[in-house]
């Protein structure tokens, strides 16, 4: 497994709908001091973007570490091999595997979903090009030594022994690091940190903003039960929910120090107060 410090922290970008990345690139550069890698999405909820490989290009170009998301929504095994190859020739050496949302919950409602593989099967691929080869056993000109890839884990997706055997799957594929979806309970947070170092991966639990009663009700859709009724109500109170947030992820955040865990921030628009929170609290 790869040895990271105690605690890392990754953020989340978006590709742009469209070919304008620099600016978006150049502004987050002042901050990318703070974050071991930035994941880049792969047409993220089954939406046109630019490409994750052309983004994670602009991060390269501003001296940031870009992690590329793969999905198997939109690729087969060819185009799968291909990219990552690509990509590692470029200098992209982080990998994220994911199956992918599917089409219908995007813009293009009717366009089809590849699925020739899932994300197992995307991390079979990554072993496999580590290792030298090809997914057919055909020898590489070179092995893929040093990318380091990872998998990611929804604790409150069921049935959870199934969740968890998958978990164990990715894990023995060689994900030396586990993100997850979203967690707004420090117990469950606690238990995943277990769960996942048991399996000797590192865990980096998912911080999704919370900034408005909007943003809120699109989690409770796509996270059923993942916000204590305790939180919701705090935060449906309040007249400043993004401000309210805030205090509760500075709880949520020193509760975990000490541990050997990662957080990755995702939609956090404001981005210098999370810089300052996380000066305050490591």
């Amino acid at each position: 497994m790869m040895k990271f410090r105690k605690n890392i922290f990754s953020f989340e970008l978006s590709p742009p709908r469209g070919i304008e990345a620099e600016n978006l690139v150049k502004e987050f550069s002042k901050y990318k001091n703070f974050f071991l890698f930035v994941n880049v999405t792969d047409n993220q909820r089954a939406n046109v973007r630019m490409s994750s490989l052309a983004m994670s290009l602009w991060l390269l170009k501003y001296g940031i570490t870009p992690n590329m998301q793969i999905t198997a929504r939109d690729r087969n095994i060819l185009a799968i091999q291909s990219d990552i190859l690509g990509a590692y020739s470029l200098g992209i050496r982080y990998f994220t595997a994911m199956t992918g949302d599917h089409p219908k919950l995007g813009d293009h409602k009717d366009a089809m979903g590849v699925y020739e593989v899932d994300s197992l099967g995307i991390l079979k691929i990554l072993k496999n090009l580590k290792e030298g080869f090809l997914l057919n056993k055909k020898q590489l000109d070179k092995p893929l030594k040093d990318i380091v890839y990872g998998a990611v884990y929804n604790p409150y997706s069921g049935p959870k022994e199934l969740q968890e055997r998958k978990l164990e799957k990715k894990i023995s594929l060689g994900a030396t690091f586990i993100q997850t979806q979203p967690i707004y309970s420090i117990k469950i947070g606690k238990e995943t940190l277990k769960l996942i170092s048991n399996l000797n991966a590192y865990p980096i639990l998912g911080i999704l903003a919370i900034n408005s009663r909007k943003m809120l009700e699109f989690l409770e859709d796509l996270l059923p039960g993942a916000i204590d009724e305790s939180l919701k109500r705090h935060l449906l109170s309040t007249q400043n929910i993004k401000e309210a947030y805030f205090e509760y992820l500075e709880d949520f955040l020193k509760a975990f120090r000490g541990e050997d865990v990662g957080f990755h921030f995702m939609f956090f628009k404001d981005i210098e107060s999370l810089t300052k929170l996380l000066e305050k609290v490591f």
